[in-house]
C-alpha cells in the first residue's frame, strides 16, 4: 500500500506478481479484499497516464487542493514541440501506418521529457505541451528543458533510422521554450478540469515553436530562457531581451557559449522579434548544443542540435 501511494510500479515485489497472476487467498474476505486491491492498483496506475503522476500522488494522499479548481503563481519552462509537415504526412499514409509512426513518435519524445524532469501535460495531434517546474519543484528547470530539446532531437535521429528501414518517411521536429510566471493547477469547474498552466508564457512559447520554420532552426528559446541558463538557478526572471529597436530578418548573430549549472550551452542569437499578439519586443535565440566540462564525465560529452529542418 506504501509503494501504491508513491505510485511505484516497477520492479514489482514478488508479492504483488503473484497477486497480478491470480494467486488468491483461501479465506473469502481475503481473497476478495485482493482482488479490490488489485483493481485499485491497475485503476491508478492507468489514471496516472492520464493525468500527472505528481496529481494522482496528491489525491491519494488526500490533498484537498487537488481535487477541486485551484492555481498556484509559479515560474516554470514552457515547451511546445511539434513534426514538419505532418499535414503532408498525413495526406500521404494510410491511417494504421500514421498510428504507428505517431504512436513510436510520442512514446520516444515522453520518455525524454520525462528523463528530463518534465512533465507532459497535451498530446496536441502531433504536438507536446510539456513543463517544467509544476507541479513539482525542478530546480535548473530552464536547463533541464533545454537537455530535453536538443535529446528529442538526438532521439530522433535513432527513431528515424527505425522508420526508414520500414519504408516510412524521416520526421523533423521544431521546439519553441519560454521560462516566464504563470498561473498553474487545476483548471476548469468543479465537475470538469485539468492540470495546466495559464498565462503569456504558455503562448509565447508556442509562437517561438512557430519560428523554428521561419529561422530554419530546430530549438527557439527567449532571452529569458537564456537568462536562466546564464543564472544557473532559474529562479524565475521574467526578463526576456525586450528591447525598444528590432533587427527582425536581420542576420543571425554568431554562436556564442555561456556556462550555466557545469554546462556549456551554445547559443546563437537570431534577433528581435515582435511576436503576435505581445507589443514588446522579444529576443530568441537558437540552442545548437551543450558540453559538459570533462572533469563532470568521463571522456567527451557534449550534444548538438540537429541541422535546420
Amino acid at each position: 500500500m506504501q509503494r501504491l501511494g508513491r505510485l511505484d510500479f516497477a520492479p514489482e515485489t514478488s508479492a504483488m506478481l503473484e497477486l497480478r497472476m491470480g494467486t488468491r487467498s483461501l479465506i473469502k474476505e481475503v481473497s476478495e479484499l485482493q482482488n479490490t486491491f488489485i483493481r485499485l492498483s491497475s485503476g491508478i496506475e492507468t489514471f496516472s497516464h492520464f493525468v500527472p503522476e505528481a496529481i494522482v500522488r496528491n489525491i491519494i494522499r488526500g490533498d484537498r487542493q487537488a481535487m477541486r479548481p485551484h492555481v498556484k503563481l509559479r515560474t516554470v519552462t514552457v515547451m511546445f514541440t511539434d513534426i514538419r509537415d505532418f499535414t503532408a504526412i498525413s495526406e500521404s499514409l494510410p491511417p494504421t501506418d500514421l498510428l504507428f509512426i505517431l504512436t513510436r513518435y510520442l512514446s520516444v519524445m515522453t520518455h525524454v521529457a520525462e528523463d528530463n524532469h518534465g512533465v507532459l501535460t497535451e498530446i496536441l495531434g502531433d504536438g507536446l505541451l510539456i513543463f517544467w517546474n509544476t507541479p513539482d519543484d525542478v530546480p535548473d528547470h530552464a536547463a533541464k528543458a533545454c537537455s530535453a530539446a536538443l535529446a528529442m532531437h538526438e532521439a530522433l535521429d535513432a527513431l528515424n533510422q527505425e522508420l526508414s528501414l520500414k519504408g516510412f518517411p524521416q520526421l523533423a521536429i521544431r521546439i519553441g521554450m519560454h521560462t516566464g510566471k504563470v498561473l498553474s493547477g487545476n483548471i476548469g469547474c468543479q465537475k470538469k478540469m485539468k492540470f495546466g498552466c495559464l498565462g503569456d508564457p504558455v503562448n509565447l512559447a508556442s509562437r517561438l515553436e512557430g519560428l523554428c520554420k521561419f529561422f530554419g532552426v530546430g530549438i527557439v528559446i527567449s532571452g529569458a530562457v537564456r537568462e536562466a541558463l546564464v543564472a544557473g538557478s532559474s529562479t524565475g526572471s521574467s526578463h526576456d531581451g525586450n528591447s525598444n529597436g528590432s533587427n527582425f530578418g536581420s542576420p543571425a548573430a554568431p554562436a556564442a557559449p555561456c556556462w550555466a549549472s557545469r554546462r556549456r550551452w551554445l547559443l546563437r542569437k537570431l534577433a528581435l522579434v515582435k511576436v503576435k499578439g505581445r507589443r514588446e519586443l522579444t529576443c530568441v535565440y537558437e540552442v545548437m548544443g551543450e558540453e559538459l566540462p570533462r572533469i563532470y564525465s568521463e571522456g567527451s560529452c557534449s550534444r548538438h542540435s540537429r541541422p535546420a529542418p
